[in-house]
């Protein structure tokens, strides 16, 4: 793949020589031929360079039990067969929890490049003399655009927040984002018809009105991976999508994407979040699970375990959820060195293209997701850049 790579750039090179050697003089149709052949060689570099280092990505399991407690060999055996921990993993929480704490931390750290640091929160004496089993689920994601967006044109923009207000920060911008994916809704998630051709100067007809929502999908190399912004066209528009938001929508959503050249105005960002979910799921329905075992319609987790002894009996009691993602420029280099320049004729065009406008320059959500399987991978809101 590599060698592929050294050679499109070859050619990539020297189409761009004889391209900007050629005299100012030379007749048009050898310009318009030798920026094809630069077209043509940057291209073919784009395509070689979208198989090598294409993104990282590691999901990874882990449970840590108490080692007195009585797990079942064959719930042992289930969960090392479907989600290949190696089953359990020893742990000394009754007498050694913070040892075992600062151990789990450091799995954590090493399965997300360090990204994710203390997961596991420091417990009292008596919630630790308690704790049998820690589930553990790290995910980590690093890719870069298929696109890149050239950090020249990154500048200081104003943000809109939901109450109107704004605050400055930096959006990156690709007037002619070729790779992407976009469509235009109404309201009611009804799709717009976003026209392909305008007459010059027309203002009509180009967007949804302001309770409308636009979404653009981003591909990283290798276009196995995607990101996913939904934008209301009004600042405090995110909480109408939020609400109509569930996986029909967001599956016709994606159904209408279609594939055209879109101006793309998106924030450079970093978010780390930190969530404690047991409150959260409860009021989704997960009631049971927290519930004390000995009371009436109690967590049964029984399948866990050998004994029968009551004191060995199993609830939830904390969900702990963390993540970090990183949005910047960076992308492949050829699609950067990349510059087309169209030589049209001299007649006045009756229609022209038009370039969808797509501006996350206010509250929108992301996803980022596997157009393999369908699989999201992370699903987020971005609200405030200074929050």
């Amino acid at each position: 793949a590599r060698s592929a790579v050294a050679n499109a750039q070859t050619k990539f090179d020297a189409a761009e020589k004889e391209f900007n050697e050629l005299p100012q003089s030379a007749h048009w149709k050898k310009r318009v031929e030798l920026e094809e052949n630069k077209r043509t060689a940057a291209e073919a570099l784009n395509e070689a360079l979208a198989q090598v280092d294409q993104y990282e990505l590691r999901v990874a399991n882990s449970l840590w039990g108490e080692q007195t407690y009585p797990f079942a060999k064959n719930f042992i055996a289930t969960i090392n067969q479907h989600y290949g921990t190696n089953g359990v993993f020893s742990a000394d929480f009754i007498t050694n929890f913070s040892k075992e704490r600062i151990r789990i931390n450091r799995w954590v750290e090493d399965q997300t490049n360090e990204r994710i640091k203390d997961l596991m929160p420091n417990l009292s004496s008596e919630e630790a003399e308690l704790l049998r089993l820690v589930l553990v689920n790290a995910i980590y994601f690093k890719g870069e655009w298929s696109e890149p967006f050239d950090s020249a044109f990154t500048e200081k923009r104003n943000f809109q927040l939901s109450d109107n207000s704004t605050v400055a920060w930096h959006m990156m911008q690709n007037a002619t984002l070729a790779s992407g994916r976009y469509a235009a809704f109404d309201a009611d998630g009804n799709l717009f018809p976003t026209p392909k051709r305008i007459v010059p100067g027309q203002t009509e007809g180009l967007y949804p009105d302001q309770s409308g929502f636009s979404a653009l999908e981003m591909a990283y190399k290798g276009d196995d991976l995607s990101m996913l912004l939904i934008a209301p066209n009004r600042p405090d528009g995110l909480a109408d999508i939020e609400r109509k938001m569930d996986a029909s929508l967001l599956a016709e959503i994606i159904a209408a994407l279609q594939p055209r050249e879109t101006h793309a105005v998106v924030p450079r960002f970093k978010l780390e979040t930190n969530y404690q979910l047991d409150e959260r799921l409860k009021e989704m329905g997960m009631q049971r699970a927290f519930q004390n075992p000995r009371s009436a319609n109690g967590a049964d987790f029984s399948g866990m375990t050998s004994s029968t002894d009551p004191k060995h009996e199993l609830m939830i009691s904390k969900v702990i959820h963390k993540a970090f993602l990183e949005v910047t420029e960076k992308g492949t280099e050829a699609a950067a060195a990349t510059s087309v320049g169209m030589f049209g004729t001299t007649s006045v065009p009756t229609t022209v293209p038009f370039t969808p406008r797509f501006t996350a320059d206010r509250p929108f959500l992301f996803l980022i997701r596997d157009k393999r399987t369908g699989s999201v991978l992370f699903l987020g809101r971005f609200s405030n850049p200074v929050e």
